[in-house]
């Protein structure tokens, strides 16, 4: 049985279930999103025209994407699971925030406070992974999504 927290990127949420752990909280995006975000990453395609061009000319990269990601949507009847997009959290914050905390059993009084702050100058694409340590070398291609070349 597996202990203590897990972060996993791109995993199968049922094969976490099915493996044992006693809460899956899948975080995902809307599939445009996720393609343009993926084809910055792998492709380095940073304006609307070179992701046309990257459709057009390699469509077998965001079939493998819609693939997977359809899988990962596939409804799961679990007491265990707990599904938030990217777009809810962003929305409606405080509500999302405290359906996760009810979702871990956090006791109703002296919950963690939430301050929401719209930062405007962040590129989470290229800053946030929660496998880098703050003072740990990024690979290239987050540097040049965070360059914004």
């Amino acid at each position: 049985m597996p202990l203590g927290w897990i972060d996993v990127i791109g995993a199968d949420p049922q094969v976490l279930l099915d493996r044992g752990f006693d809460k899956v909280i899948h975080v995902s995006r809307n599939f445009n999103d996720l393609c343009v975000v993926l084809a910055q990453y792998h492709r380095r395609a940073r304006t609307p025209a070179e992701i046309i061009d990257l459709v057009l000319n390699e469509p077998k990269f965001f079939s493998n994407i819609k693939k997977k990601w359809e899988k990962q949507q596939s409804e799961i009847n679990d007491p265990r699971f707990l599904r938030i997009t990217l777009e809810d959290w962003n929305n409606f914050t405080f509500q999302i925030f405290n359906r996760l905390l009810d979702f871990l059993e956090f006791p109703e009084e002296n919950r963690p406070f939430l301050i929401p702050v719209k930062s405007i100058n962040r590129d989470f694409e290229g800053y946030s992974c929660s496998f880098l340590e703050p003072d740990q070398e990024v690979c290239e291609n987050l540097e040049v999504i965070r360059s914004g070349k």
